[in-house]
């Protein structure tokens, strides 16, 4: 999830894209290759939640 955060607050998920893979990547002190397979992981962890109803929101 540290992946994912980073790329959050580094502005990755805007549109145009702030920040670049790569940049996180490096940010992160990891290739761009497993900053990709690790977002995609937490991608996965977070949908799963959500349509399969587990997810919750704490307030």
């Amino acid at each position: 999830m540290e992946a994912a955060r980073t790329a959050y607050h580094s502005g990755f998920f805007e549109s145009p894209r702030a920040c670049s893979g790569e940049a996180v990547a490096d940010a992160l002190g990891i290739s761009p290759s497993a900053f990709y397979q690790l977002n995609r992981a937490s991608q996965r962890e977070l949908f799963g939640a959500l349509f399969d109803g587990t997810f919750t929101i704490e307030p």
